[in-house]
């Protein structure tokens, strides 16, 4: 579920591992499930900026809309997406 709501990848940049994709996505939803600050993110996710920016970049096309309604199908998401 987690790869289809993945923003596409950009042209001229590096390609990432999905692995990659994976950490940021679990650290913003473990940001999301703890309340904790941005910097006080466990270095385990990588640094704090770095998942911020992928945050910010999947809240500002969409994606965490679009994820929301895939995981909770049938629970009012009617025209989200």
């Amino acid at each position: 579920m987690v790869e289809r709501m993945l923003p596409p990848r950009r042209r001229g940049r590096r390609a990432r591992l999905f692995e990659d994709a994976r950490v940021m996505v679990e650290g913003i939803v473990y940001r999301y499930q703890t309340g904790i600050a941005w910097r006080d993110l466990p270095p385990v996710f990588r640094p704090w900026q770095t998942v911020w920016t992928w945050h910010h970049r999947m809240a500002a096309d969409g994606t965490w809309d679009r994820g929301a309604c895939e995981a909770h199908r049938g629970d009012g998401c009617r025209g989200v997406g």
